[in-house]
């Protein structure tokens, strides 16, 4: 039962998050270009995701599953994430065209 509440309020947190999500990215247009947005929210998610990244490395090390990938698969980890982030900002940035609005000084 406990589980089932922690995994509610966790939902109910990740709905109101994307629910204001919406509110800021209208403002964000209005402000800077839709190009530079996404790459500003880009970073601003990976920056997020530091934390996450270093506790699951303490935790793995201690666990002793830290395994070093060969230089193979180094190089199929690069090219991958370069080509996630290429797509991931190229539909992102063109999904939802939009009017282009004169700026005004």
């Amino acid at each position: 039962m406990k589980n089932q509440i922690k995994g509610t309020v966790f939902l109910l947190l990740a709905a109101i998050l994307w629910g204001a999500s919406f509110v800021f990215q209208n403002e964000g247009a209005e402000i800077i270009d839709p190009i530079a947005f996404n790459g500003l929210r880009s970073l601003l998610g990976s920056l997020a995701l530091l934390p996450v990244i270093a506790v699951l490395g303490i935790v793995n090390k201690k666990k002793g599953n830290v395994k070093k990938p060969s230089k193979e698969e180094t190089k199929n980890l690069l090219l991958g994430g370069l080509l996630c982030v290429i797509l991931e900002l190229g539909t992102s940035t063109f999904k939802e065209p939009r009017p282009c609005k004169p700026r005004l000084p």
